[in-house]
């Protein structure tokens, strides 16, 4: 028996190799862009993983109150931090376009409220034409959450200066959110070790959740 192997067998298994990883997880040596230092994840409860950790949707129980359309085995961040910042703020708009004080269905409130938040001005009359939005509110099958949702669907496929939240239960999300509780959060990329990453939305996909050291709020 050479040194390595009494050393391996003294610790044990590695249990990165015994454990079964989900489909899509790969190494991070083997993913084909190698994330840098530090990575971004934005969220709206950032006070609870501030205290609790990260958790992906599958050890929330595959609640649907969460956003994004990832795999549900793993968490989200981007190495991108002006993009982080642009969700961050749609975040932010999204919560505030369902305040009481807020009237989705006034197209003129539209302006200023994305204007508060860095976003560029569009003409949301289009918008609410071919999103059908007369109709559904004459149906009054809509909540204001749904409004917003669409409207704001709609203002990010015509300008594309504004992020998609398509995955999870969006209404449902927003609803329980805070504007304080928005947050960018930063993490350093050592820990994990489980990886998927896709190119189109600047997205690295981290599986071994419990791997992923103490976040820092910058944003």
């Amino acid at each position: 028996m050479n040194l390595t192997e009494a050393v391996n067998r003294l610790l044990g298994p590695d249990p990165l190799q015994e454990r079964e990883m989900p489909y899509g997880a790969k190494l991070k040596s083997e993913i084909p862009k190698q994330p840098p230092k530090k990575l971004w994840h934005v969220t709206l409860f950032a006070s609870k993983i501030m205290s609790g950790g990260f958790k992906s949707r599958s050890m929330l129980g595959n609640t649907l109150a969460v956003l994004g359309g990832g795999s549900s085995d793993s968490v989200s961040f981007t190495d991108n931090r002006e993009f982080a910042a642009m969700y961050a703020n749609g975040l932010r708009a999204s919560i505030a376009s369902t305040h009481p004080s807020f009237d989705p269905w006034d197209l003129a409130a539209w302006g200023p409220l994305l204007k508060k938040y860095g976003f560029p001005s569009a003409p949301m009359s289009r918008v609410w034409e071919w999103k059908e939005i007369e109709k559904h509110k004459a149906r009054g099958r809509w909540s204001i959450a749904d409004a917003s949702f669409e409207l704001l669907q709609g203002y990010s496929m015509e300008t594309r200066k504004f992020p998609l939240f398509m995955g999870g239960s969006w209404p449902d999300s927003i609803l329980r959110a805070k504007l304080s509780d928005v947050a960018v959060l930063e993490i350093s990329s050592d820990g994990p070790q489980w990886w998927d990453y896709h190119s189109g939305e600047k997205e690295f996909r981290i599986f071994d959740v419990e791997n992923i050291g103490r976040a820092k709020k910058v944003g």
